[in-house]
């Protein structure tokens, strides 16, 4: 979509290409299902007023890279001048210097939210020359979820999404540890 030798992972890209927007299952009026590249290179597609009012795409983890994919390309193709907001939490590296580039000069808003302790910020890693090829898009703001001995210690609580957002309101000065038992957490100490 950049056409500018861009790299990113192929396994991570695969699956933006291949991936469907569906609706709920308890939906009233469900919406066939569509290709996300193909609504993010036409984000009017299945929302007719996306240039109308602010759209924020959000992920975590995988979902954070299908997020930025999907940002990246809505933001030079049709959905260009929209008023985007891209959050994401946990998200590996996306793609290599050049794409992360040109995703920071054309995506407005972003906020890549990663937690100290959690290694999917660290990863893919494809190394030439010494050097990992692929690095993180702007808008990162680093949480540490081990400063706080409520939180289990271990790359599974680090990563997991509840932890984020358990940090997240202690920050804003809120405390409520129920958030870290969500779907079934255990990462509560």
């Amino acid at each position: 979509e950049f056409n500018n030798n861009a790299l990113v992972p192929s396994g991570f890209y695969d699956l933006f290409e291949k991936g469907l927007i569906v609706s709920l299952p308890d939906v009233l009026i469900p919406i066939v299902p569509l290709a996300l590249n193909l609504v993010a290179a036409n984000p009017s597609l299945p929302m007719p007023d996306a240039g109308k009012v602010p759209t924020v795409v959000a992920g975590h983890s995988l979902g954070a890279t299908l997020a930025t994919y999907y940002a990246a390309v809505a933001a030079v193709g049709l959905g260009k001048g929209h008023d985007l907001s891209v959050y994401t939490y946990a998200s590996p590296m996306t793609g290599d210097s050049t794409f992360a580039d040109t995703y920071n000069n054309n995506v407005p808003e972003n906020c890549r939210i990663h937690n100290v302790p959690d290694v999917i910020p660290t990863v893919p890693q494809y190394v030439e020359n010494g050097v990992n090829i692929y690095t993180q898009v702007a808008g990162g703001y680093q949480i540490d979820s081990t400063l706080y001995p409520i939180i289990k210690k271990g790359a599974g609580c680090a990563h997991q999404l509840p932890v984020y957002q358990y940090v997240l309101e202690r920050l804003n000065g809120t405390d409520n540890p129920d958030i870290m038992n969500f779907g079934g957490g255990n990462c509560q100490a």
